[in-house]
């Protein structure tokens, strides 16, 4: 479980994978399409399994936040 803030995420929509936020209190990854911000519950998080290593897209839902995400803000 990752500390409070935004991470970054992304999900799928309309059969496009698209990069987002995924806020913790709320639960969702928000990512921008077509002006608006579609909210998905199933998403991937930007994480590292070891410092130094290189980052992967590592599958989450309903506000999991993997060991190593990245944290991409605070509000």
């Amino acid at each position: 479980s990752g500390s409070p803030g935004l991470y970054v995420c992304r999900g799928y929509v309309a059969g496009h994978i698209i990069p987002g936020k995924l806020d913790i209190a709320n639960k969702l990854c928000y990512v921008p399409w077509k002006g608006g911000e579609p909210r998905l519950t199933s998403y991937q998080t930007l994480s590292y399994k070891y410092k130094y290593e290189p980052l992967e897209w590592v599958k989450a839902s309903y506000g999991q936040i993997p060991s190593g995400s990245v944290v991409g803000g605070t509000q």
